[in-house]
């Protein structure tokens, strides 16, 4: 099949030796507006293999030559890539360097998004740039594209295809009403489990751009949440909102109408510790939340201060032990980086890390700071830990707590 469009997400864990099946939501999204325009088009995966493995952190880490030789535009895969692209005889090529509407592993490279750039262009391609850091940075990646768009998957892509608007364009925010469209996968096989409740997040957390870009919170229409809760075929969805409790009229708004439609399905939550009651969890349970992921990120006041975090260790502590009592199965989420962040401070967290009887813990490294020189950088990076002047024998004891496998890229909900 001959499409003139086509929707990527580059390779960025593949670069890394790894891989990422699960369908690009944002650009699922702008699928549904080309749908409804009749514009033909495909949603290109390059980071899917269809593996059921996933590396460790460490893994990546401790290999991480390829990824940067990527950046540096070399290795063969971008070849591999531009060949199966290439083989739609598009017109145009959106390219999309990180999720805007949820950050749940990495944020993508927007450095790699340039590289596929230029060579498509070189082949005669009109190429699109999406993503944060084309948001937030425009005039850094604006030579690469033909068009940058700033802000969220917007059905103004449509005219800027049609017209090929060139340029820096700044797009109007996603409707509350529109079910992304999983029809044009390419490849087949990729996991469709992230569904969104709301758009945004009006929290500041220091190392998340996400609230750069969409700062404030909008709840989408109960209609179209069970339409697309509908459209799904796994018993499992990973709800995809940064803030999913925070409030409790949406929770109630979602229970009645999963009652009300007889829909049974089991969910992992993004939830903030300091937005957590008993009531809350209640109606997390009665909507079907089996998993609750929680940035903790740090336990010292000093580091919750420089994550912006509004949190406290009695809060951590109390929230931890209602959600435990109440059977939740536990992701707790912590960070390494941060001015002014001691050893002490990672030796504090590590004896906390030993008291939880968490189900997983996730480690990342503060990363994306776009007032550096971010290039080389990813959650597991080595340059990241270095512009810290953290050693790497304190992100080694904080890997000791992870499984032998990596499920945070896989299947976390499983």
């Amino acid at each position: 099949m001959r499409n003139k469009i086509v929707l990527f997400n580059p390779p960025f864990f593949r670069f890394c030796g790894s891989h990422n099946d699960r369908a690009p939501l944002s650009l699922c999204y702008l699928s549904r507006f080309l749908e409804d325009a009749k514009l033909p088009h495909v949603v290109f995966n390059g980071d899917y293999t269809g593996a059921k493995t996933y590396w460790r952190w460490k893994w990546m880490f401790d290999n991480f030559q390829p990824f940067k030789d990527a950046v540096d535009n070399k290795g063969s895969l971008y070849g591999e890539v531009i060949e199966e692209i290439m083989d739609f005889s598009p017109k145009v090529v959106v390219i999309m360097a990180g999720e805007i509407l949820y950050p749940t592993t990495d944020l993508g490279n927007p450095f790699i998004g340039a590289n596929f750039s230029k060579r498509l262009r070189k082949l005669g391609v009109f190429t699109v740039g999406v993503g944060p850091f084309y948001s937030l940075q425009p005039k850094k990646f604006k030579k690469y594209f033909d068009c940058l768009i700033i802000g969220e998957p917007s059905k103004d892509l449509i005219e800027i295809i049609k017209k090929k608007k060139k340029g820096i364009i700044r797009v109007n925010p996603i409707a509350n009403n529109v079910v992304p469209n999983f029809n044009y996968l390419v490849p087949e096989g990729q996991k469709k489990d992230i569904l969104m409740t709301s758009f945004g997040c009006a929290y500041n957390c220091a190392f998340c751009l996400v609230p750069k870009v969409s700062p404030k919170v909008r709840f989408i229409e109960p209609e179209t949440i069970i339409k697309d809760i509908k459209s799904r075929p796994t018993g499992k969805i990973y709800l995809g909102d940064l803030t999913f409790n925070l409030s409790a009229n949406h929770l109630r708004m979602l229970r009645d109408i999963l009652k009300k439609n007889n829909i049974k399905k089991e969910f992992v939550a993004e939830i903030r510790v300091d937005l957590i009651d008993q009531e809350k969890i209640k109606l997390l349970k009665e909507i079907g939340v089996k998993t609750v992921k929680i940035g903790i990120e740090g336990i010292t006041q000093k580091q919750l201060d420089v994550f912006n975090k509004k949190t406290n260790k009695k809060m951590i502590i109390n929230t931890y032990s209602l959600l435990k009592k109440a059977g939740f199965k536990i992701v707790g989420y912590f960070m390494l980086g941060g001015k002014g962040i001691k050893l002490a401070d990672y030796k504090k967290n590590i004896k906390f890390l030993k008291s939880l009887k968490l189900d997983y813990i996730v480690i990342n490294i503060w990363s994306y700071d776009i007032n550096t020189d971010y290039r080389y950088d990813t959650h597991f990076s080595p340059t990241a830990l270095a512009r810290w002047k953290i050693p790497k024998k304190v992100f080694y004891d904080y890997l000791e707590f992870q499984q032998s496998m990596n499920p945070t890229v896989g299947n976390l909900i499983g």
